[in-house]
């Protein structure tokens, strides 16, 4: 270990001392491809690709320039744990590796060395070994765990309707270039993430919340819009991407008569406020990449709220019909209203609920989890 040490000091008060002089052997070593890791292009991966990639690094932190070229970057990200900026880790595996070249150990492909230090692999959702599977259990939860640990907060109705769940800034999924914003059904997603400790997404949603105005809370008003873009720039400024995913809500449904052209429009009215969002960051402008997610109405079999099931769901195909070809007619960039999809379509139909026959169940949470990681339209 000390001679690790000594060697990584002597290497860095090297390059400060004498710069980076090419040999007869290095400047050979120029006109062969550049492997991984070799961030000033002379062939070779050494303490001075380190210290360039920090430098460039040190620059972002204040919001300026790295200063190096695409060729230069895409060299730079070894590690796979930010493919949109420079990550320090990149930096450490760099310097890592070049000192072991250094002292000896020269007998491994870097790539080979950089794998060691490669972000770990995403397991994949699982439903949890306490299923919740009663509404109750989300009272409880709120209980015990929401409202303590600040990830929601009430707002005085009854019970936890028109509570407002909001991904706290130190969690992990805040910086995980991925964003839900919706109703009760986004609030349990938000929940599901909690209870894992999985880091998928943030997660910004309103228990009972209606994107139609006149409700006590809609869940895009002026205080949810500016947490969701302050989670937006955070997002890009972490790892230079942010998707998100806004879904429908079952409270903005008319299941008495299928009326639902307002509700659509401030549906879609949200979505297209969302995608003006914009950050410049190392002088780019970026915007949130939206996708609409259609809702499914409730379980097909018993009552919600005492109506019968056929009468709640008749009007759900003809809504996401309707909402579909309204986020196609959108502004939204025609690569993302392409990405519309349903919840019944995740789930192929099979959406499970939970005691209230309204509120999805964990096996419909997984469902629209995986899609969530596997679509990723950034």
């Amino acid at each position: 270990m000390n001679r690790i040490l000594t060697a990584i000091q002597a290497a860095m008060l090297a390059v400060s001392l004498t710069g980076s002089p090419v040999s007869g052997a290095d400047a050979a070593a120029e006109q062969l491809p550049c492997p991984a890791g070799d961030v000033n292009l002379d062939g070779r991966v050494r303490v001075e690709d380190a210290q360039l990639l920090l430098s460039g690094y040190a620059q972002t932190l204040v919001g300026k320039p790295s200063g190096l070229t695409e060729e230069q970057l895409a060299l730079g990200r070894v590690t796979g744990v930010n493919d949109a900026e420079i990550a320090l880790h990149d930096c450490q595996a760099i310097l890592m590796y070049s000192v072991r070249t250094m002292i000896g150990y020269d007998g491994e492909a870097p790539e080979v060395f950089y794998a060691r230090f490669a972000a770990p692999l995403r397991t994949e959702p699982e439903i949890p070994q306490e299923r919740f599977d009663q509404f109750a259990q989300y009272q409880s939860w709120a209980s015990e765990t929401g409202y303590p640990a600040g990830c929601l907060t009430a707002n005085g109705a009854a019970g936890i309707n028109m509570d407002y769940f909001h991904t706290p800034q130190d969690a992990a999924g805040y910086l995980s270039g991925r964003i839900v914003i919706g109703d009760s059904r986004c609030c349990q997603l938000g929940i599901y993430e909690t209870r894992t400790g999985r880091d998928d997404f943030a997660a910004f949603g309103v228990w009972g919340g209606h994107y139609a105005d006149g409700t006590s809370l809609p869940i895009l008003s002026e205080a949810l819009l500016a947490d969701a873009e302050q989670c937006f720039r955070a997002q890009i400024r972490h790892c230079g991407r942010c998707a998100v995913y806004l879904f429908a809500t079952v409270n903005d449904y008319d299941y008495t008569a299928g009326n639902h052209t307002a509700y659509i429009r401030s549906a879609v009215a949200a979505a297209e406020r969302l995608a003006d969002l914009s950050c410049t960051f190392n002088g780019t402008v970026y915007h949130p990449k939206v996708t609409v997610i259609g809702f499914d109405g409730c379980g097909k079999t018993g009552t919600v709220f005492g109506v019968p099931q056929a009468q709640f769901n008749r009007y759900v195909d003809d809504y996401n019909a309707a909402l579909k070809n309204a986020v196609q007619e959108s502004s939204l960039p025609a690569q993302n209203a392409a990405l519309f999809r349903t919840v019944p379509e995740i789930t192929g139909g099979q959406t499970a609920f939970i005691s209230d026959n309204l509120h999805y169940a964990d096996d419909t949470l997984v469902s629209i989890t995986k899609h969530i990681l596997s679509s990723q339209p950034l």
